[in-house]
C-alpha cells in the first residue's frame, strides 16, 4: 500500500498491494479514523481503493474512493471498540442505504447525513459501482451539550429539509472541489467553514423535549395541520424518537395519533367556518387548509364529528 504524510495530510492506496490483499489493506487504512466500523465486501471485484485524510483543528476530513461495499458497526464493536465520534457524510454521485435501529432509508446523492458512531448502524454502497465518499469526523463535544440521539435526529431532519441543510450541502460541494484541487490549505479552509456551519446548526435546532412531554409534540403538529402528510412518522422524525414512542405518549394523553390529528383538523375547520372574517371563504378551501386532501372525505368526517355539514355549521354560526 502506498502511503504518504505531509502537513497533516495522510494518503493511502491499495493499488500497489497484491490483488488478493487489497481489501485487508483497505480495512487497516481506515481503522484509525473509522473506529469499530467493519467493512464487508459485496462483490469479488479487485479492491482498488484510495484513502485521504486531512486533519483540521482536531477534526478529520476523509475521502474514500473504493468499490461499493457495506460498512457496519454493531453492538459487539460498540463494546470492544467504544467511540462516540460523529461522522458527517456526503456522497455526490450515488445514493446509499442507511440503517439504524428502527430507521431504514436511502440517502440521495449529494445529501448530507450525520451519523452517530456511539450507536449501531450500517451503510450499504452499491456493489456494482465505485463510491466516492466524503466523511468529516467530528468530536461529539462540537455540539456542546446538544449531542443526544434526539438532537442528532433533529439535525438530520434540518439537513434534509431546512434551508440551512442546503447551505451545508453547498459548502460540502466546495470542500469536495477543494479536495480535487489537491491544495491542502484550501481543503482546510473549506473544512473549517463546514465545521462552523454544523456547529451553528446544532445551536439552532429546536429545544430538546422530554419524551414524556406530548404537549410540545402537539404544539408542533398543530402548526402544521395544513400539511396532508402530517402523521406519526413526521412527528417522530422531528422529535428524534421512534414511532412507537410517539404512539405511546399520545395514548397516555388519551387518544391515538391519527385520531388526534383528525379531530384537531376538524376543530380547526369548525373554527374557520364560524369566523365572520372567513365567511366568504369556500368550505373546500377551509378543508384544504385544515389538511384534508378530499372535500368528500372532509364532509363525511365533519358530519360524523359534529352532526351537521360544514355549510349547516356556517349558517348556524351566522344566524
Amino acid at each position: 500500500m502506498t502511503e504518504s504524510e505531509n502537513n497533516a495530510v495522510l494518503f493511502r492506496s491499495t493499488t500497489v498491494a497484491p490483488a488478493s490483499e487489497r481489501f485487508d489493506f483497505f480495512c487497516d487504512a481506515i481503522c484509525s479514523t473509522f473506529v469499530g466500523i467493519q467493512p464487508e465486501r459485496l462483490s469479488n471485484r479487485v479492491f482498488n481503493a484510495d484513502f485521504t485524510s486531512y486533519e483540521i483543528d482536531g477534526c478529520h476530513l476523509v475521502t474514500i474512493r473504493a468499490p461499493g461495499h457495506r460498512a457496519s458497526r454493531d453492538t459487539r464493536h460498540l463494546r470492544h471498540m467504544p467511540d462516540d465520534s460523529l461522522f458527517l457524510n456526503f456522497q455526490p454521485g450515488q445514493p446509499y442505504r442507511y440503517r439504524a435501529n428502527d430507521e431504514d432509508t436511502v440517502v440521495p446523492p449529494a445529501a448530507v447525513r450525520l451519523i452517530d458512531n456511539a450507536r449501531p448502524f450500517s451503510l450499504d454502497f452499491l456493489p456494482g459501482s465505485n463510491l466516492n465518499l466524503f466523511s468529516l469526523r467530528l468530536p461529539r463535544n462540537l455540539l456542546g451539550g446538544r449531542n443526544t440521539p434526539a438532537t442528532i435526529a433533529q439535525i438530520n431532519n434540518h439537513l434534509g429539509q431546512a434551508p440551512v441543510g442546503r447551505l451545508v450541502a453547498a459548502q460540502y460541494q466546495l470542500a469536495a472541489l477543494a479536495v480535487r484541487s489537491g491544495d491542502a490549505n484550501v481543503v482546510k479552509a473549506m473544512g473549517r467553514a463546514l465545521i462552523n456551519l454544523v456547529s451553528c446548526l446544532a445551536e439552532n435546532v429546536a429545544p430538546e423535549v422530554p419524551q414524556s412531554d406530548v404537549a410540545l409534540m402537539k404544539i408542533w403538529a398543530e402548526a402544521r395541520l395544513s400539511d396532508p402528510d402530517l402523521n406519526v412518522t413526521s412527528i417522530a422524525k422531528q422529535f428524534g424518537v421512534s414511532v412507537r414512542t410517539v404512539q405511546a405518549r399520545f395514548r397516555e394523553d388519551g387518544s391515538g395519533v391519527s385520531e388526534w390529528v383528525r379531530q384537531t383538523r376538524l376543530e380547526a375547520a369548525m373554527t374557520a367556518l364560524r369566523d365572520p372574517g372567513q365567511k366568504t371563504k369556500p368550505a373546500s378551501t377551509i378543508a384544504v387548509q385544515a389538511g384534508f386532501r378530499s372535500i368528500e372525505h372532509f364532509n363525511r368526517a365533519f358530519r360524523a364529528q359534529f352532526g351537521v355539514t360544514p355549510v349547516q355549521a356556517r349558517r348556524l354560526a351566522q344566524s
